[in-house]
């Protein structure tokens, strides 16, 4: 499929990846500055890592998403659309069409949607439900749960 060949164009296929989901993981929900964190987390990692923006908001471009992302010194990287419904295919369908199961290195994600740290769950990323409560419509056996960035920056890079 067409995602998984422009990843592949775009990032070696044994770099580890970071998915992200934007705007809510690194705004919340509404904000326009960055949470306390997101930022250096997400520089510190970019230094190892392959960081991956996906969003599955209907209004976003990833050529704007790229623009404004970079406008708040987020580091640079690929952003893919997964819609929130067909036809357009969801978040699970984009993950599907990745072939993440192929990849040759490790996958984190983060997420401050339950059902979107469900989706990379089940895609085969080990994802990080941001700002959550335990017990919150995921499988806690398979999501983690970091209350901040920073918290989730501690969780992948302790994961090698």
């Amino acid at each position: 499929p067409a995602e998984a060949e422009l990843l592949l164009e775009v990032v070696p296929d044994d770099k580890p990846l970071f998915f992200v989901l934007v705007p809510e993981a690194l705004f919340g929900d509404g904000g326009v500055e960055p949470l306390t964190g997101a930022k250096e987390a997400l520089q510190a990692l970019s230094r190892e890592w392959a960081i991956v923006y996906v969003t599955t908001r209907e209004r976003d471009s990833p050529v704007r998403l790229r623009a404004w992302l970079a406008g708040r010194g987020m580091p640079v990287g690929p952003v893919l659309m997964a819609r929130a419904s067909p036809p357009g295919g969801t978040l699970r369908d984009l993950l599907q069409n990745l072939h993440l199961t192929s990849w040759k290195s490790r996958m984190w994600g983060i997420s401050a949607a339950g059902k979107d740290a469900s989706a990379l769950a089940f895609a085969g990323v080990r994802s990080i439900l941001l700002c959550a409560v335990a017990g919150l419509e995921v499988d806690e056996r398979t999501v983690y749960h970091a209350h901040d960035w920073s918290e989730a920056r501690k969780k992948v890079e302790g994961s090698r």
